[in-house]
């Protein structure tokens, strides 16, 4: 809408070829003509389609060149949909942040691609399973920072031997509390109390060995901010039988019991997320308080 009034009438179709025939509206103060906007709007594509690719590439771990000749599209037309999907759920789901946090696990994967090492950030809450990613080409205090503050209102942390996290925890949260509420796992014996994060981790290994690399930081910031949405607001985790999302109470999904019909909840409603000023990935950004 253009003047922001709300008189609004129906006004014949709009009609498409794959899309079929979409409703158009009228305002009758200042007379432009509009469709309502599903996060679909100006694609020549069905939104089957748009999902599919995104479940296909997300879920289904294929490769951008299978995926273009398995659905007879071209790469470019793909990647952007990837691109500007995840902004646009990114700017949705980034709202929400587990409030309640027993304890979590941290640990970090070490990604060479292109000659050039990079860092998945990542931790998981033990009880809803939600997690939580931050991708760097740098593995120091300044990324460990950027990952714990995601979750600073935890218990309970727990770790491997990496040099960053005690600094950044006794930083953020007190020498005393670090004392009394973290476990640093040193020996190799040890490191079954970090097993949640080692799952995790073999979960984004299976969905990324594919890939075979990333052709700049951004892309792989994208790559795993499609891969956190799936993992957290999509995919049914087999222990808890839920998304994690649902379990740390953040979303409630109604009549979505598919995955590609939760890609459409969070599709559509990441296209009423309107902001003046937002960064295009997802790692790039906290997750702020409700």
């Amino acid at each position: 809408m253009y003047c922001k009034k709300d008189k609004i009438i129906r006004y014949g179709w709009r009609t498409t070829k794959e899309r079929g025939k979409i409703q158009r509206y009228q305002c009758k103060s200042c007379r432009k003509t509009f469709c309502q906007d599903d996060g679909f709007r100006w694609k020549h594509k069905s939104k089957e389609t748009i999902i599919n690719a995104l479940e296909l590439y997300v879920g289904g771990g294929t490769t951008l060149r299978f995926l273009s000749r398995f659905m007879g599209l071209s790469t470019d037309t793909i990647l952007r949909w990837l691109n500007e999907y995840c902004r646009m759920i990114c700017r949705f789901v980034k709202r929400f942040k587990p409030q309640i946090i027993d304890k979590i696990n941290i640990d970090e994967l070490f990604l060479k691609m292109k000659k050039t090492f990079y860092y998945l950030w990542d931790a998981v809450c033990s009880d809803s399973k939600f997690a939580f990613f931050f991708f760097s080409d740098r593995r120091d205090n300044k990324s460990a920072e950027e990952l714990i503050k995601q979750f600073i209102n935890a218990f309970f942390m727990i770790f491997d031997g990496a040099f960053a996290y005690p600094t950044i925890i006794k930083k953020l949260k007190g020498v005393d509390w670090y004392y009394h509420h973290t476990h640093r796992c040193k020996d190799f014996e040890d490191k079954k109390n970090n097993n949640p994060a080692e799952r995790l981790q073999n979960f984004v290994r299976s969905l990324t060995h594919q890939r075979r690399g990333f052709k700049s930081l951004e892309g792989g910031r994208t790559h795993f901010g499609l891969l956190f949405i799936y993992y957290n607001f999509v995919r049914i985790h087999s222990a808890i039988k839920t998304t994690p999302a649902e379990k740390a109470g953040l979303i409630e999904y109604l009549g979505a019991e598919t995955e590609n019909k939760r890609w459409e909840f969070l599709i559509k409603e990441g296209s009423r997320i309107i902001l003046l000023f937002y960064q295009p990935y997802f790692a790039t950004l906290p997750l702020p308080r409700h």
